[in-house]
């Protein structure tokens, strides 16, 4: 119901995913709501400014079970840091290895927010691939890029 209402809830947007969040879903729950999420993205003016697409995207990293078919092609079609960044943790925690293998080289010359991102993300690369790709950028890195690294390996 509250997505449902989103053009109403406008002004209480952002607690409207924090409430998305603290629900324990099914994964049929999950399918449900992401297809809603995606019609709000695509019908809603709601879905077009910067901050709220950045808390839509944040919905799809809480865990398995989301519809995350499309986030490979959102990242494409959304330019804006804020959304790239939530997709990029979206598609590290679904283990979207396909898309961050090609990716690795030129990660690095990602924006500051993607790029950290992507660092933490890239541990679902399997096996030693990521501890490796970490190893090969560690020298281009500042000091914040290298806690992302050693967090996500400890998580």
């Amino acid at each position: 119901m509250v997505l449902d209402n989103t053009e109403k809830l406008y002004s209480a947007f952002k607690h409207v995913f924090n409430y998305l969040t603290e629900l324990e879903l099914t994964n049929e729950q999950k399918e449900v709501v992401s297809v809603k999420l995606y019609k709000i993205l695509d019908e809603s003016i709601v879905g077009h400014l910067e901050f709220h697409k950045m808390w839509l995207f944040k919905t799809f990293s809480n865990g398995p079970g989301w519809n995350t078919e499309k986030l490979a092609t959102l990242y494409n079609e959304n330019d804006d840091d804020f959304s790239r960044r939530e997709i990029i943790l979206a598609l590290g925690v679904v283990n979207q290895q396909s898309w961050f293998r090609p990716k690795k080289r030129s990660a690095i010359e990602f924006p500051a927010w993607q790029r950290r991102a992507f660092l933490k993300a890239a541990i679902c690369l399997p096996g030693d691939e990521a501890s490796h790709w970490y190893r090969s950028v560690l020298t281009r890195l500042d000091p914040l890029e290298i806690a992302v690294i050693k967090w996500a390996q400890h998580q």
